[in-house]
C-alpha cells in the first residue's frame, strides 16, 4: 500500500521547512532506524500465492540541528515474482534547511502526484508518472501556509509543486518537464506532465481525487490522462474503501485503464495492519489480494 510518496509535495515541504523547529523542540537521537516488511497474498480464479512483497530499511543520521543524511534500501517484488537483490538504494540524500528554505540533494523520489490510497494496489496513475531514482536538488519553502517546491535533476529535468494543507483538506498541483526522463533515455519529445490532487475529510469519511496528465511519446499516441476517485470510511481500527481509476495511458488506446477496487483495512496495532481488497481491471478477471504490513 503506497503512502504518499503519495503526498510528497506537501509532506516533504513541511518536513524540510520545519526541521529547525523540530530539532530545537526535542533532542533527536544521532541515528534513527525504521523499516517496513509487507507479506502479500493474491488470488484470481485459478492461482493463489503468498510472498514477501516489500522489504525496506531506512537509516537517518542527524548530523546537526539543521542537517541530516538519509539512506533507504528497498526491494519490491518484480514482475517475475522475485525480490531483487541488486540496486537496493532507493534514496540517499542530505536534507536540511537554511532559514526558511529547505533543501534535499541526492538520489530520491521527486514529487509528481500524491497517489494516496488505503488499498493494497497502487493507483494506476503511478505508472505514467513514476519519478523514483532521480539524482536531483530539491528546494522548498512555505509562504502564508502555501508550500512551494522546485527541483532539477542531473538530466536537466525540472519540476514545480504548490500545495496547501487546511484543517480537514489538502490540495496540490505538481508539474514536470519530462515525466519519462527521470529514469529513461530522453528523446526529442518531452513528456510534460501535470498532477492535480486533493482530499477532504468529513467526520469519519475521506474523499480523495487525483488527475494525472502526461504528454504522449509520439504524435500518433493519445495523451495520458487518468483520474482516480477514492472514498474511505473509518470506524475505530477499521477502514472501508472503494476507488475507481479511469483514463488513457500513453500507449495510444483511449480509455484503456478502468479499474474498480473495494477494500477493508484493519489496524492490529501502531506498527501492523492488514488489508484485503478485490480489484477488477478492464477486460480482466477480478483479483483478491491481502497484505500484512509491519512498520518499525
Amino acid at each position: 500500500m503506497k503512502n504518499s510518496k503519495i503526498m510528497l509535495s506537501v509532506l516533504m515541504t513541511s518536513m524540510f521547512v520545519n526541521a529547525t523547529a523540530e530539532a530545537e523542540s526535542q533532542d533527536k537521537p544521532k541515528i534513527e532506524i525504521s523499516g517496513l516488511i509487507e507479506l502479500g497474498y493474491e488470488k484470481n480464479r485459478t492461482i493463489g500465492r503468498v510472498k514477501v512483497e516489500t522489504i525496506e530499511l531506512g537509516v537517518t543520521a542527524n548530523l546537526t540541528e539543521n542537517l541530516s543524511a538519509n539512506l533507504v534500501l528497498l526491494s519490491e517484488l518484480d514482475d517475475a515474482g522475485k525480490l531483487p537483490t541488486n540496486d537496493l538504494i532507493d534514496e540517499a540524500v542530505l536534507t536540511g534547511n537554511i532559514k526558511a528554505v529547505g533543501f534535499t540533494i541526492g538520489k530520491l523520489t521527486l514529487p509528481f502526484g500524491a497517489y494516496e490510497t488505503a488499498m493494497n494496489s497502487d493507483p494506476a496513475g503511478l505508472d505514467i508518472g513514476e519519478t523514483g531514482g532521480a539524482k536531483a536538488l530539491l528546494l522548498s519553502t512555505e509562504i502564508s501556509g502555501i508550500t512551494l517546491l522546485a527541483w532539477r535533476t542531473n538530466r536537466s529535468d525540472n519540476g514545480f509543486s504548490i500545495g496547501y494543507n487546511g484543517d480537514n483538506f489538502a490540495v496540490g498541483v505538481d508539474t514536470i518537464d519530462d515525466a519519462l526522463g527521470v529514469d529513461a533515455q530522453t528523446t526529442a519529445i518531452k513528456n510534460k506532465g501535470v498532477a492535480i490532487h486533493g482530499q477532504a475529510s468529513f467526520a469519519n469519511t475521506t474523499v480523495i481525487i487525483e488527475q494525472i496528465r502526461v504528454e504522449a511519446d509520439t504524435a500518433i499516441q493519445k495523451k495520458g490522462q487518468l483520474t482516480q476517485v477514492e472514498l474511505n470510511y473509518t470506524m475505530d481500527d477499521w477502514i472501508f474503501a472503494v476507488s475507481q481509476n479511469k483514463g488513457t495511458t500513453t500507449n495510444g488506446t483511449k480509455n484503456d485503464t478502468n479499474t474498480n477496487t473495494y477494500g477493508i483495512s484493519y489496524s492490529i496495532n501502531e506498527e501492523a495492519n492488514i488489508t484485503v481488497e478485490s480489484k477488477k481491471m478492464k477486460a480482466e478477471k477480478s483479483v483478491i489480494s491481502a497484505k500484512l504490513a509491519y512498520q518499525f
